[in-house]
């Protein structure tokens, strides 16, 4: 099978999804290696990638810029050279030709525009004009699967094929970020600093729960992204180093503070998947996360906490209740064989079909 891969975010692009993008890859790669896979990329980063894939990976170089343009208009007519069998893009579809398939990231602008800048909004309005033209939209969850089939109305229903912790980050050796004493008990959290994430909330009921203090704070990972980035916090929980930003950190750092906080807590307000709790999970780090369906769908089997977005009083109690006592046992097996890259990219390659 000859598949032509969008890996324009190979090099450079949002964190994120550059590495589910090198996961899948890699992965259709190890899992399927008769197949021929050709990866389209940035002409800048040509010579780079090549180096880095080596001989068993076609790579070509696109002379635009610009991710949605590049897709719309360039890959169309890489394909009609190279006559793959499937054409797998990232968000956008290809504008005329062979029809593709999409994997959309996620399609929370079209519930909760709002969350988004002017700038934002804009590029997921092009990204959603170029659906009707594609051959299947694929996404991560079947909670995000259901709202893509409610957005484009086609009868080809989207497919689930899932996502997993990074391959790279989970065999790192952990190293304890400078000023975390290793003795310090603290509650983390990681995502990108913006509204959705309800960075706010997690402060307030783990506060109201008397989670959090001096002598056991919460430790905050990620950065400003996006609109209605995080604002201010009442200057008592900053002042007496309640809470603590930590910024961006190092992948080996990541992975010593999942390793080693006393609770993970996550309570974005949606999610096209939600890694982060996956990740904390695979350390060993128990977690509390938002009761929201996706997130209800991908810890399904992990001992979550499930916490109310609407009643601060009840989250801060189940949160205190599970520190004191403990979580929940786990359900069914662990998180690994349930999600993996090969069994992503085969789900993918599956679809494709």
């Amino acid at each position: 099978m000859r598949i032509l891969i969008d890996a324009f975010w190979w090099a450079e692009g949002p964190i994120s999804n550059r590495r589910v993008l090198r996961q899948m890859v890699q992965a259709w790669q190890d899992t399927h290696p008769a197949d021929e896979l050709h990866l389209a990329v940035p002409r800048r980063h040509l010579t780079a990638v090549r180096g880095e894939l080596g001989s068993g990976v076609f790579v070509h170089g696109s002379p635009l810029p610009q991710h949605g343009l590049s897709t719309a208009l360039w890959l169309p007519a890489l394909a009609r050279s190279i006559r793959p069998d499937r054409v797998l893009a990232q968000n956008f579809a290809g504008l005329w030709g062979q029809r593709f398939d999409v994997f959309v990231h996620d399609a929370l602008f079209v519930d909760h525009p709002e969350w988004f800048t002017r700038a934002e909004r804009a590029y997921f309005w092009l990204m959603r004009a170029t659906w009707a033209h594609c051959r299947r939209i694929v996404a991560s969850t079947s909670t995000e699967a259901s709202r893509l089939q409610r957005v484009r109305r086609s009868p080809e229903v989207p497919v689930a094929v899932g996502l997993a912790v990074d391959t790279q980050l989970a065999g790192l050796d952990p190293v304890r970020p400078p000023g975390i004493p290793p003795e310090l008990p603290f509650l983390l959290s990681v995502g990108r600093l913006n509204v959705r994430k309800n960075l706010g909330y997690a402060i307030n009921v783990s506060a109201a729960a008397g989670a959090i203090g001096p002598g056991r704070p919460l430790l905050i990972v990620g950065e400003p992204n996006g609109a209605a980035t995080v604002g201010e916090y009442p200057p008592h929980l900053l002042d007496s180093g309640t809470v603590r930003f930590l910024g961006r950190v190092t992948d080996a750092e990541l992975a010593w503070l999942y390793s080693n906080a006393t609770a993970f807590i996550f309570t974005s307000r949606d999610e096209g998947f939600g890694l982060p709790p996956l990740e904390a999970a695979h350390f060993g780090c128990p977690i509390l996360v938002s009761d929201i369906p996706v997130m209800r769908e991908v810890t399904a089997e992990l001992p979550a906490v499930y916490l109310p977005l609407d009643d601060t009083d009840t989250a801060a109690k189940l949160i205190a209740h599970a520190l004191d006592t403990g979580f929940p046992a786990q359900h069914g097996e662990a998180a690994g064989p349930i999600y993996s890259w090969p069994a992503t990219a085969t789900a993918l390659r599956l679809a494709m079909a």
